[in-house]
């Protein structure tokens, strides 16, 4: 909800959108599943509406969802900032 909102309000959308995610991790189980999801839901309203810039969107909703906005492994050391 956070990233869709966040999206849709920097993009000035005023659409409705559903999403629904099928998780396949455990809530909550530390292994980034709530990042991935953001960042899959930044990508996919991307695609559909005009597109803000998504890494300060990314910034917003999570420190770690503009490293799941990467097309490659990426590494996130203490104190580091994206």
């Amino acid at each position: 909800y956070r990233a869709a909102s966040a999206f849709l309000s920097s993009a000035r959308c005023e659409h409705a959108v559903s999403i629904r995610i099928v998780k396949r991790i455990p809530p909550e189980g530390g292994l980034g599943g709530g990042s991935a999801n953001a960042a899959a839901v930044l990508r996919a309203l991307a695609a559909v509406y005009p597109t803000p810039e998504l890494y300060p969107i990314a910034r917003e909703i999570g420190s770690d969802v503009p490293l799941c906005l990467l097309d490659a492994p990426g590494l996130l050391w203490p104190g580091a900032s994206c």
